[in-house]
């Protein structure tokens, strides 16, 4: 999201103003988890009919198809809340779309790090696979939702690390 980064340039630029800028990104914030919500209500994801495994599956067999590319799945988590499943399921749909025609091989692992945390590691090989700065931008506010930490290291492979951490059932 573009205006995410242009707020954090004004806050370096304007220290001054930064009960200002708390405002604007605290309405812009509320915002979005409306339109995320409508969108749910219009067109919800694999997530919520598949589970996460499933829709993972489904995702990257679709990826396979169009990049041309083989994508292997590893997947050693229980079941996932729903809305931690929807942010790591668009997280890594974005990178998908992001690496499409770049990468030779690209690798999705998902595993249960503690009864209440996933780790999911993506990986792209090949000498052109980038992770595009407007697709990194957009992964990173839908992992936010739930994401306790979010990494992405380049070089000869490009790797992007989330840890999302749900909460423990009530009761």
């Amino acid at each position: 999201m573009a205006a995410g980064l242009q707020l954090q340039m004004l806050r370096m630029d304007h220290p001054r103003l930064q009960k200002e800028l708390d405002e604007i990104t605290a309405v812009l914030e509320t915002t979005m988890s409306a339109v995320r919500a409508v969108s749910m209500e219009i067109a919800p994801s694999p997530v919520r009919a598949l589970g996460l495994k499933g829709a993972m599956e489904e995702l990257l067999e679709r990826c396979e198809t169009v990049a041309g590319i083989p994508i292997l799945l590893r997947y050693k988590a229980g079941v996932v809340p729903a809305r931690t499943g929807d942010a790591i399921y668009h997280s890594v749909e974005l990178f998908m779309d992001a690496m499409a025609g770049d990468a030779a091989h690209a690798s999705v692992a998902v595993s249960g790090t503690g009864p209440y945390t996933l780790r999911i590691r993506v990986e792209a090989r090949g000498t052109r696979a980038k992770w595009h700065y407007g697709m990194q931008e957009r992964a990173v506010l839908y992992a936010k939702t739930c994401c306790r930490s979010f990494t992405i290291e380049h070089g000869q492979v490009t790797i992007v690390t989330m840890h999302y951490a749900h909460q423990r059932p009530v009761g």
